[in-house]
């Protein structure tokens, strides 16, 4: 807050007043929002494979600290199984 409020009183005339129905914000307020969704479903799967784990390949939860960093992903592929 004490930036912003440096700024308004340092530069208030050189800032441009955003246009909230342009076409740049528009696209900006899609992209923000796909983001959301996309975030909101890599969490979701990831809890999901993270139950599945839990029950069926615990150790393999031991093994890694992120399910989603590919080495992770690519190790559960290659050895799906612990017979694998």
């Amino acid at each position: 807050a004490r930036l912003l409020a440096d700024i308004g009183r340092s530069d208030l005339r050189r800032l441009r007043r955003l246009n909230p129905d342009s076409e740049l914000i528009q696209e900006l307020k899609t992209l923000c929002r796909d983001q959301d969704i996309l975030l909101e479903e890599v969490t979701r799967l990831t809890n999901r494979l993270t139950a599945c784990l839990k029950e069926y390949y615990p150790v393999a939860l031991e093994l890694f600290s992120r399910l989603t960093l590919p080495v992770t992903l690519n190790f559960l592929k290659t050895y799906p199984t612990l017979e694998a």
